[in-house]
């Protein structure tokens, strides 16, 4: 499943891009020079990306433990947002505690989720709501309402394949 997020996260996220209206500041393949401030972003790798993507984020935020609607979205938001932010999410689609940890209570109600779509389309609309009160909005919106879309079709038609 890993290697599908990456290969659909790379569709929207590009080369190097030093915007000053973004508050990661320098940035390749979704990395960023706030997140990452030893590495050197303008030599980084889509291969080093992809190791990075996998260790901080699909396996650290387990993921690889979610059905797929689930797992894409929630990664796709914690690579563009703040994680404990999406964790809160997440967590409110679950109806559970929204602490931002992502524990073992929120990982049964995951697993017992009847309908992970839902799970993505109400972690989706968070996400929206969430960027519209963010002061650059005006900036990135057309972007990242692309975004959102896009990472929901990419839910829905895995989740149609298998």
């Amino acid at each position: 499943m890993f290697d599908t997020a990456f290969q659909l996260l790379m569709q929207n996220e590009g080369g190097y891009v030093d915007d000053p209206s973004d508050n990661g500041g320098e940035t390749k393949f979704g990395i960023s020079k706030a997140a990452y401030p030893k590495l050197d972003i303008k030599k980084l790798t889509q291969e080093q990306a992809k190791a990075i993507y996998e260790k901080d984020y699909w396996l650290h935020y387990q993921c690889d433990k979610m059905p797929w609607p689930v797992a894409w979205t929630f990664f796709d938001c914690i690579v563009n947002h703040n994680p404990i932010e999406a964790t809160r999410w997440l967590q409110r689609a679950l109806a559970v505690t929204a602490d931002g940890i992502l524990g073992p209570k929120t990982l049964a109600a995951i697993q017992a989720a009847k309908e992970p779509l839902n799970v993505a389309r109400d972690i989706t609309l968070a996400r929206r709501d969430y960027v519209e009160g963010l002061h650059n909005y005006d900036r990135f919106k057309a972007g990242w309402n692309r975004r959102h879309l896009d990472t929901l079709i990419g839910a829905v038609q895995w989740e149609s394949q298998n």
